[in-house]
């Protein structure tokens, strides 16, 4: 497979690639110093910033566009606009916080599964289901190990609380990877920018974290049990493979030749793309990833679910 690998992520080239192993266990910890700590903390108060200004964006009816950097006057500009579309959520953001590619192919899968989820709030007409409050916040943030080549690793869980006007409050809460670097102050057109976020360290990854407390890994983006693999070998089927490799994979529930030849061609209208799993969007055994393609607007959303006799993907336009 000819790709560019940041554990879980992969910005890809359509082609073939060999097995490997599906979970890279992380190294120890490089540096244990307090100033990696502090930088832990502080990219998981730049991610609960992001989760909020989405949640307010797209969550809350009418939208909440009131975010702004805790660090800047209130007369700064918000984050997000009050009319954002998630295809332009990637560039707003990085014109306020240091995002490398994945970081904001992340934000726009984000983007895109919670316009969904309301989406079908708004189709099912129940005002009640509608927060009238979320809060996010992050609940533990530790350096948990680095990847092969010393990029620290830290775990931060957050909790989403959406208030209802009726009725108890609801809590979710997941689990993040996050990955960071030294990396040029700029935003996602190459422009160079200043500000209080913009510290000369980026934010390079956002993913979920596998394996055990004590040993704790990352999706390799290869392997069988990898579910960033299964996104990847099923978007090869759709464009070069057969009707018979396709449907392998999507277990029982097969979809029809017109739905294929769909996304074949939106497939191929961009070849490079990136794969991002959503840890809050988990449904029990069902992984949720979104195909982000370079210059081919919208996002794809592909359920993976890992079986004794290999993964099943559910797409879904």
């Amino acid at each position: 497979m000819s790709a560019v690998l940041s554990g879980a992520v992969a910005t890809t080239v359509l082609a073939g690639c060999a097995e490997a192993e599906s979970m890279v266990p992380l190294e120890p910890v490089a540096d244990s110093s307090s100033r990696t700590q502090v930088q832990a903390q502080t990219q998981a108060d730049r991610l609960v910033l992001m989760l909020q200004a989405l949640e307010d964006r797209y969550t809350l009816q009418p939208a909440v566009p009131v975010r702004t950097l805790p660090d800047e006057p209130q007369a700064a500009p918000t984050l997000l606009d009050a009319s954002a579309d998630p295809t332009e959520v990637p560039e707003q953001l990085s014109e306020h916080l240091n995002l490398d590619s994945q970081p904001r192919a992340f934000v726009q899968a984000q983007a895109s599964y919670l316009q969904s989820q309301a989406t079908s709030l708004a189709v099912s007409a129940d005002t009640q289901t509608w927060p009238v409050a979320v809060t996010v916040e992050a609940t533990d943030v530790a350096v948990v190990g680095s990847t092969p080549d010393g990029t620290p690793v830290a775990r931060v869980m957050v909790a989403t609380t959406s208030h209802h006007a009726e009725g108890p409050s609801t809590v979710t809460s997941a689990g993040y990877a996050l990955s960071w670097a030294p990396g040029r102050n700029v935003d996602a057109s190459g422009a160079t920018v200043t500000g209080p976020s913009f510290d000369g360290t980026r934010l390079v990854s956002i993913q979920p974290l596998y394996g055990q407390p004590d040993r704790p890994a990352l999706d390799s983006g290869l392997g069988p049990r990898s579910p960033s693999n299964a996104v990847h070998t099923y978007v090869r089927a759709i464009t070069h493979g057969s009707s018979a490799n396709i449907s392998s994979m999507e277990g029982t529930v097969r979809s029809s030749d017109d739905f294929r030849a769909v996304l074949k061609e939106r497939l191929m209208a961009g070849p490079r793309y990136t794969v991002v799993e959503l840890p809050a969007a988990r449904l029990g055994a069902a992984h949720v990833l979104y195909v982000i393609q370079e210059d081919v607007p919208g996002a794809l959303r592909l359920d993976v679910i890992l079986g004794q006799d290999g993964p099943t993907v559910v797409p879904r336009l």
